[in-house]
Formats: C-alpha cells, structure tokens, sequence
C-alpha cells in the first residue's frame, strides 16, 4: 500500500454543459513514486497503530508536560507577593526559613507515597510514554526516509493536490524536524529510570557511568541537627552553598537529612529545585549519600552526566526562559502531529 492517494476534486466545468473540456495539465511531483517493501509497509501499520492507540495518551503527556516548562515564570507572575524580597540588616538562614515553614504547615499532603506498579517509583506510565515515544520517533524516521537522490523532497509540502496530500506532507516535514528533540525528550526521560542510556552514552563518549552510592550508613549517636548535618555535607563539597533542604524522618535509626547544593556547572539553575549535587546525611552521625562526589581527572562527559545535564535538557532548565521557547514550539508538535496524522488516516 503506497502513502499516496489520488484524489479527485469533482467534474470539469464543461461536463455540466454537455461536453468535456481538455483536461488541465497537472504539475507532477518530481519524486518518483515510491512503493513500500514488506519491511517499510509492517514499519507504516505499527507506526500508525500505536499512535492511533496511545497518541492521545501522548498528545497530554506532552502539552501539559509543556507547561511546567514556564512554572516558575507562571508563579511569580499569578503570585508576585509569595517572592517578594524584605530587605533585612539579619536576614535569616534556609534552615530557620525550613523551620518557619513547618511551624506554620505541619502536614503536608504532597509527601504522601504513592504506589508503584512495576517496582520503586515506577508506574505504567513511564513504560509507555518512554518506549512509545522512542518508537515513534524512530519508525516515522524510516518511513520518511526518502532517499538520498530525493532528500530534497522530504521537506517540501505539496499544494493543490487535496488536504490528504498536503496534510500528509505536514505531518511529515513536522514529524522529521520534531524527531531530535521528541527523541530527546524520550531518551532522558528513560535515562531518569532505565540504565540503557547512560550505558549508550558512555558508549559514545569518554568516561564510565556509575552506579547511585549506597544509602547513608546509620549511625548510633544522638540525633544531629540541621546545623550539624549541613555542616557534613559542606565539608564534602568545599565552596559548595545550599539551594535545598529535606528531611527524610530524621528521628528514626534509619533517618537522614538531605541537601541541594550548588557548585559549578547547574542544570537545574532554572527550575524549582536547583542545585545539581544530593548529599545524604544519616541524622545520627553516620555516613553520607553523595549523588555527585569529586572525581578529580574525570573528563568532562562524565561530570556532566553525573550532575544530571540530562535533566536539564529534559525540563529545559538548563536554559533561560528565551530560549526555553524551543522547548516549547517542540513540545506542542504533538498537537499537530495528531490532527494531522489522524486527519490522514480518515481519508486513508
């Protein structure tokens, strides 16, 4: 089955009058006609199903994860008066304003666990968005292909020959220049759960994925305070300052506290949680959990990747809000992918 379709767009003028006018010269597509082996056509039919079967699941996957891409230009802006500044002579420390905040919410429902279906933080959600997403990209990528002698073609849209013809074109121009950033996203979105990726990355660059360091060791001592567990993860960071406070149920055997730290190159400067290194603290003076630790003479590749570029090309906050705005247009591709897609497959 070809992807082209011939449509016809009604009788010529001079059928209405009784005779049949010369039919008008058609400008013909310089590519040849191209048919589809046994191979591309089974390429065309998954293509096409598993968009028609979880495209809409994607289509919000993808417009609402958009978003957050502006979350926090979208507060300050709805709610300039939570990021008013009070200029003080003694401006307190992160951990009063921490203390300040428990005192005033105590509970907070959005540290409620949540089950996963497929194991520790996993849901079917991340199985189907990750491999659906990759496929996508990777099975519209072989059907565009359309050879070298006609690569040109490819990125051209073809008017006056119907919506089906045109629409079909759209949907493949878009869908080949969307395909570097969709594969992207779906890459590092994988990376956050899968180890595949960090093994092909270090495949292709110098340096050795490592894996994520041990819980802290719990300790037997009295229970340290902020202070005190700020103070060892400072000391495993020189010059290294706080961007983010936690607490992981500091009062049991197994507690620990956790924070951000900002240090060099952060490709979470512009999110919500900023601060590329995690530092674990076990709350009774035993070991700590360093997500990031100094590693000196490893190349660059591998720091990069140890302090989560991947998420900063995911979320975008590795960027400004300016150039964010790629992220954006991208993001929104899958909106016209779908209409243009489905709009080819009813007339199909």
């Amino acid at each position: 089955m070809s992807s082209e379709l011939l449509v016809t767009e009604g009788d010529s003028p001079g059928a209405r009058n009784g005779h049949v006018s010369p039919a008008r010269p058609v400008r013909r597509w310089s590519r040849p006609r191209r048919t589809h082996g046994p191979i591309n056509r089974w390429w065309i039919r998954a293509h096409r199903w598993a968009s028609l079967v979880l495209g809409l699941l994607f289509i919000l996957e993808a417009t609402t994860g958009a978003v957050p891409l502006y979350g926090n230009d979208l507060a300050r802006a709805l709610h300039p008066e939570r990021h008013a500044v009070t200029p003080s002579a003694t401006p307190m420390s992160e951990i009063e304003a921490l203390r300040m905040v428990w005192a005033t919410h105590p509970q907070d429902w959005l540290t409620t666990p949540l089950p996963g279906v497929f194991g520790a933080d996993m849901t079917l959600g991340y199985y189907l968005l990750g491999v659906l997403l990759i496929f996508l990209c990777l099975s519209g990528a072989i059907i565009w292909w359309p050879g070298v002698r006609a690569l040109a073609s490819g990125f051209a849209v073809r008017r006056g020959r119907g919506h089906y013809v045109r629409d079909l074109d759209l949907h493949r121009l878009v869908g080949i220049v969307a395909v570097p950033f969709l594969l992207m996203w779906g890459v590092t979105g994988a990376a956050f759960y899968f180890h595949w990726p960090a093994q092909a990355y270090f495949a292709l660059l110098p340096g050795e994925a490592h894996e994520d360091p041990p819980p802290p060791t719990p300790g037997t001592g009295p229970m340290l305070s902020l202070e005190q567990a700020q103070a060892v993860a400072l000391a495993a960071h020189p010059g290294a300052q706080v961007a983010g406070i936690s607490e992981i149920h500091p009062e049991r055997p197994d507690g620990s506290y956790g924070f951000r730290l900002y240090q060099g190159y952060d490709p979470y400067h512009h999110w919500n949680y900023a601060g590329s290194r995690y530092v674990g603290v076990d709350s009774h003076g035993g070991g700590i959990q360093d997500y990031a630790p100094e590693r000196p003479g490893a190349p660059l590749t591998e720091r990069l990747w140890d302090d989560g570029f991947y998420y900063g090309l995911h979320f975008g906050s590795a960027v400004s809000g300016l150039p964010r705005v790629i992220w954006l247009l991208f993001g929104l591709t899958p909106v016209l992918l779908g209409i243009t897609g489905t709009t080819v497959w009813l007339t199909k």
